[in-house]
């Protein structure tokens, strides 16, 4: 892809695979992003930002960046970047998804009115501009009940309520993560079931799914994502699979990898949230792992225009599980070369530097490692990922 320009506005933690992908394609890889980005001085030209959900700041870095120039085509692995995204794209003519697509798949509330609209099986939900609105959802709706800031992602200040005297709690943290000041909160009521995600890939229209994902949550009022395992295949596939799609089409995102998290409940799938980009917690490697399909590549095809040619050969299941944070100063993590030892061991990463200071896992910033293992099925891919995690040792001080 010589004389290529990709402008990527952030790449998020755990992503060395999407930038060597990118820098092994030939094109020349622009990059924008926080100032102290570990992966920032890989991209052929950088520019660093303090704040990179700051527009101003961000706007400013990209003019510097590309002096006059237009870039080719234009990436982000943020939510909180797509709609200045989508914004670029058509003032530089580029593709990418409409603003109002990317509003409605980042904006929670746009979200849930969208599906609605469509048809979509969702949890009953209220949009509440204030806190006296979330109390009033809540004892309208019945508890448990979830609150989330509309405009996060990551379930960044997501929270579970049980009592009036939980959701006094939670909302105030779900308040307190917004975003932008003027932003409401979203109250839904909490459906029950194993939780998956829906990998999928829509460009010029048509979407095509990779697999589904089975999700390992910590039980408790703060929903932390424990690990995931794939391909999962299941009694409601199908289904989850037709709830996705037409939440694809009525949310109107194209040119782009989606996560689509959902809940199977008795009364059949029910969708949580659609996620118009590429998954984290390196789902992206293990597809690419267990089925030989680049997807990082597919997405830098569609950034410049291009059609992927999807086709995944499935050689085995993968499994990965995270470790949670604990209060204290991280000292050391003993156990790696132990778990890289154990059979069907992918991979194990120290996520968090040697001398921060952790807090109790509250939410999905509180992960401070990973490991990934292999197996001929999803169980024993699964098993293997919990038997090195229990080799793992955090020691704080």
């Amino acid at each position: 892809m010589p004389d290529q320009r990709l402008l990527v506005l952030g790449f998020v933690e755990n992503r060395e695979f999407a930038i060597r992908t990118l820098l092994r394609s030939g094109v020349r890889l622009l990059l924008v992003d926080f100032v102290d980005a570990p992966h920032l001085r890989l991209a052929d030209d950088y520019r660093s930002v303090a704040d990179l959900f700051d527009e101003r700041q961000v706007r400013a870095a990209v003019a510097d960046l590309l002096d006059g120039e237009v870039p080719s085509g234009i990436m982000t692995f943020f939510d909180e970047c797509m709609i200045l995204a989508a914004d670029l794209a058509a003032e530089f003519a580029v593709p990418f998804m409409s603003r109002d697509a990317a509003a409605a798949a980042t904006i929670k509330s746009l979200q849930r009115s969208a599906l609605r609209a469509a048809g979509v099986p969702q949890p009953r939900f209220r949009v509440c501009p204030s806190l006296a609105e979330v109390r009033e959802a809540a004892h309208d709706f019945g508890f448990p009940v979830c609150v989330k800031p509309v405009d996060q992602a990551g379930s960044i200040g997501v929270g579970m309520a049980a009592s009036p005297a939980a959701l006094e709690v939670v909302a105030a943290r779900a308040w307190e993560r917004r975003l932008r000041p003027d932003s409401p909160v979203l109250v839904e009521e909490r459906v029950t079931g194993q939780e998956i995600s829906v990998e999928s890939l829509t460009c010029d229209g048509e979407t095509t799914v990779l697999c589904q994902v089975r999700k390992e949550v910590v039980p408790g009022d703060y929903p932390i994502v424990r690990g995931h395992a794939l391909p999962f295949r299941h009694a409601d596939a199908d289904a989850a699979e037709a709830a996705v799609r037409t939440g694809l089409t009525a949310l109107g995102v194209d040119r782009c990898f989606s996560n689509s998290e959902l809940i199977l409940t008795e009364r059949g799938p029910v969708v949580i949230e659609i996620n118009a980009r590429t998954p984290g917690d390196v789902i992206m490697d293990m597809i690419w792992h267990a089925s030989g399909f680049d997807p990082y590549r597919a997405a830098l095809e569609m950034a410049l225009g291009g059609r992927p040619d999807v086709r995944l050969r499935w050689r085995h299941h993968e499994a990965m599980r995270f470790l949670c944070s604990r209060k204290g100063r991280l000292l050391r993590l003993d156990g790696v070369e132990r778990a890289r030892r154990m059979a069907g061991a992918v991979e194990t990463r120290l996520m968090t530097p040697i001398g921060s200071e952790l807090r109790e896992a509250r939410d999905n910033m509180d992960h401070i490692a990973f490991v990934v293992a292999r197996g001929a099925l999803l169980e024993e891919s699964s098993e293997r990922a919990e038997a090195m995690l229990r080799e793992l040792t955090v020691v704080t001080g």
